[in-house]
């Protein structure tokens, strides 16, 4: 599956709230395209597939595999394993799980592999360099490989988080440009003295305008610099 880059994703949204917009003037929720982009990393593998340097084996669930699912990490070593999965983004709405998978037995031994899945989304990754006869063993690896994986997944919600933060305030600023823009033409085209009130209301309305621009483009320079301020807030 190809990742598609983030303003392919946003197009993408875009087009999608539009049409929500045109066929369902109702879906409000669906109209603002923020509300549409998807996270690439929130994906199914179709089948089965190994990664490129071949360590690693993607299915999309545990019975396409079809290797026996043994559990997860802290049911198997509870001692060594005590919590549920790491955080993969900074909501704090899905878990990396460590678990064990079951080859069947060679010579006897049967051959236990270390992987992880999502509570969130589908999709399962086998670590074939974390082979072992323990079960308790490949726990302890899978939720190392667990934890590993929500560290990469974290990091990248936060950049990706930090592009959609930079693409929305560029927005902004075109808006309040245009509105901005519009206000003095009108001023303009009234040609006339105003009152000392309403020059006053006209002047702080232009001041809220730069404010406004001056906000935005604060947001732009702290993405740029640092990603993870994206997700500080969390």
């Amino acid at each position: 599956m190809t990742m598609r880059t983030t303003a392919q994703r946003l197009a993408a949204a875009r087009a999608s709230a539009a049409k929500f917009k045109a066929d369902r003037p109702d879906w409000v929720a669906h109209h603002d395209w923020r509300a549409l982009v998807a996270r690439p990393f929130k994906r199914k593998h179709a089948g089965i597939s190994r990664s490129e340097d071949g360590r690693k084996l993607y299915a999309d669930s545990f019975e396409t595999l079809g290797w026996r699912y043994v559990g997860a990490s802290h049911e198997i070593a509870p001692n060594a394993v005590r919590h549920c999965g790491w955080f993969a983004d900074h909501h704090q709405d899905a878990l990396i799980v460590g678990a064990v998978v079951q080859l069947p037995a060679v010579n006897g031994n049967p051959q236990y592999y270390a992987a992880t899945y999502c509570d969130e989304w589908g999709g399962i990754t086998v670590y074939l360099d974390y082979r072992s006869n323990e079960p308790e063993d490949c726990a302890y690896h899978a939720d190392e490989c667990a934890r590993i994986a929500a560290e990469e997944s974290r990091e990248f919600y936060a950049r990706d988080q930090a592009e959609l933060d930079i693409e929305q305030a560029r927005e902004e600023i075109h808006a309040t440009n245009a509105e901005a823009l519009a206000l003095i033409r009108e001023i303009k085209a009234a040609g006339a003295a105003f009152s000392p009130a309403i020059c006053s209301a006209l002047r702080d309305r232009l001041a809220a305008y730069l404010a406004k621009r001056r906000a935005q483009f604060r947001i732009i320079e702290q993405r740029q610099a640092n990603y993870w301020t994206a997700v500080e807030r969390y």
